[in-house]
């Protein structure tokens, strides 16, 4: 009764926007529609991906790989990458927000880290870092230094070519106090001296994923990723989840790796 007397009185325009309203409400139900048909392909696409993973063995990619799948759920809520801090091209303020949120995080994960058998390492250079920073990432990796299921190096403040200057320096030094002769210095030696090696050697990545569009090494690990495969996705670093990480190693099962070698 009172949607007739309405019709009755209303004018051209109010039918207009009456109609406009009923189409707004149809578009939306059609894109939420949309959305959850999107959803559901997406998991179809992740189980296919898991399962191809699980019966194809060929490159040797151990269980743990799916298993700990949950580091980049926890450690993507880090929003930057480390050649911006090392780059001081963020704000002060930023930094310091980062800062705390690498201690704060660090922090609340050892305990978590000594269930799961990870061991942190922290790499990069330290003299830069807070002193609350370095306190807490010493404490982490002391308490979790004899764990042995997985390996999470963490670089922060990291740059690959002080890596390698730093290495440089090391040996220069070794051959000053005569504990080294130059011609005995090889790609071996030179490797042990990176930071990577430091404590328990951390052997060259298989795979190298660059997130966020971007098609460059940024100054990241550049002695050790020289044979390493790369991955590049649009995907942001903060959304990177767990289906884009099965496409980058789907992607590495697929590659050709010769080292350096010709095809025979």
């Amino acid at each position: 009764m009172e949607e007739e007397k309405w019709k009755a009185n209303a004018t051209t325009k109010d039918r207009k926007v009456l109609v406009g309203k009923k189409r707004l409400g149809i578009e939306m139900k059609r894109l939420e529609m949309e959305e959850m048909e999107k959803k559901k392909l997406l998991d179809i696409e992740v189980q296919k991906l898991a399962r191809r993973l699980r019966s194809d063995r060929r490159r040797g990619w151990p269980d743990t790989v799916m298993s700990c799948s949950w580091i980049l759920a926890r450690w993507t809520r880090w929003r930057r990458s480390w050649e911006l801090i090392h780059g001081d091209i963020m704000a002060k303020a930023e930094v310091d927000f980062l800062m705390g949120l690498f201690e704060r995080v660090i922090h609340d994960s050892v305990a978590e880290f000594l269930r799961d058998g990870i061991r942190l390492r922290v790499i990069g250079d330290c003299s830069r870092l807070p002193a609350s920073l370095r306190r807490t990432a010493r404490d982490a990796e002391e308490a979790t230094r004899d764990n042995s299921q997985l390996d999470l190096t963490l670089a922060i403040s990291y740059s690959g070519r002080r890596d390698i200057v730093q290495a440089c320096r090391s040996l220069a030094q070794k051959v000053r106090g005569e504990l080294l002769r130059p011609e005995d210095i090889d790609e071996s030696l030179f490797a042990g001296e990176l930071e990577t090696s430091r404590g328990s050697e951390l052997p060259c990545p298989d795979l190298l994923i660059r997130t966020s569009g971007e098609l460059r090494l940024s100054n990241f690990l550049l002695w050790q990723s020289a044979y390493s495969e790369l991955f590049f996705t649009d995907t942001l670093w903060p959304d990177f989840g767990e289906a884009d990480y099965l496409e980058a190693l789907c992607s590495f099962q697929s590659r050709d790796r010769r080292f350096g070698r010709r095809n025979s």
